[in-house]
């Protein structure tokens, strides 16, 4: 919630407060929640590829104490993380796993949120949120404040999209979005 109001200082702050936590604990769970918690302001920040580790440990901590639900949540940060990072077929088999998880679980809401309509063009989930947003006139700056993701990851995600689209800019891509009535 934190993250969503903007407030990146006082997330960090929990986090390491939670990480201190688990320490003086020595427990196994307060530790996941404090990767998890550390993992999303470095997604937050525009750090994927930092959140990657920290989702993996929380992610081997809930499977060993075999806590499926929340390794499931884990695999679908995975999957974010990844894909801000550029990694679309390693992020995908995250999102497979959640699923799969979320389907022996019978979680149905989850399934369903992992399950949205094929984005159009090959474009990865990121990228059409990316688009609507260039849609919008947003400028990198305020594409990566509203989608808490670096300037970098935006502009690397507009490459992508110019690419899948077969545009060489802004006004193409955001015609085409409007065209395919996004």
């Amino acid at each position: 919630m934190l993250l969503e109001a903007g407030d990146q200082a006082y997330a960090a702050t929990l986090a390491a407060e939670a990480e201190a936590t688990a320490a003086h604990f020595a427990s196994p769970g307060l530790r996941a929640v404090a990767c998890r918690a550390r993992a999303a302001v470095r997604l937050a920040t525009g750090l994927p590829g930092l959140a990657v580790p920290l989702l993996e440990e929380a992610g081997q901590i809930y499977r060993d104490q075999r806590h499926r639900y929340p390794a499931a949540q884990v695999h679908e940060r995975l999957a974010e993380a990844r894909d801000a990072s550029g990694d679309d077929a390693r992020a995908a088999a995250e999102v497979a796993t959640a699923a799969a998880i979320y389907r022996s679980l019978g979680a149905a809401p989850d399934l369903e949120r992992l399950s949205p309509a094929e984005p159009p063009a090959g474009l990865t989930g990121r990228e059409v949120e990316v688009l609507l947003a260039v849609s919008r006139g947003g400028t990198n700056k305020d594409i990566a404040a509203e989608l808490f993701i670096s300037e970098k990851t935006v502009g690397r995600h507009l490459a992508n999209i110019y690419t899948k689209l077969g545009v060489s800019s802004r006004t193409a891509a955001a015609s085409w979005a409007r065209d395919q009535r996004l």
